[in-house]
């Protein structure tokens, strides 16, 4: 039998085992993978959305920009083998949607995406007001 000297420290070790269960369901929380992998880039004329989408047919993407948000969905299916049963998957499956909020203006009439090698770049134009300037000081 084991006894509990510090309470606290139980219920610290209780907390941690909970956030980490329900970190992978993504009712509760963020999931621990989530698809597509994204990455921003910006530079002065336009913001670069890249995401990670192998696997997956171009006809199967859909991308939407609205409300200052872009959304990514699609399905992502793998082929059956014969008769087989799936003893491990670790590559999602199934229906996608990834949200990315876009922190500045954008043109969204000449918003462009383009899809190779299983990756999906989106590239938005920044609206004049968006793009950095500099200011001259008045004296």
């Amino acid at each position: 039998m084991q006894w509990v000297t510090d309470p606290m420290r139980e219920f610290d070790r209780m907390r941690k085992m909970m956030d980490k269960m329900f970190s992978r369901v993504p009712f509760f929380g963020t999931t621990e993978f989530q698809f597509p992998l994204v990455n921003l880039y910006d530079s002065r004329d336009v913001l670069y959305v890249v995401a990670e989408v192998p696997g997956v047919p171009k006809e199967n993407i859909e991308i939407n920009y609205q409300d200052g948000s872009l959304t990514i969905t699609g399905k992502r299916e793998f082929k059956k083998y014969g008769q087989s049963e799936l003893l491990r998957q670790e590559q999602p499956e199934g229906d996608f949607e990834k949200i990315i909020r876009i922190p500045m203006a954008i043109k969204s009439n000449e918003i462009k995406a383009k899809f190779e090698d299983g990756m999906l770049t989106v590239s938005l134009p920044k609206t004049e007001e968006a793009k950095p300037r500099q200011i001259a000081v008045e004296f």
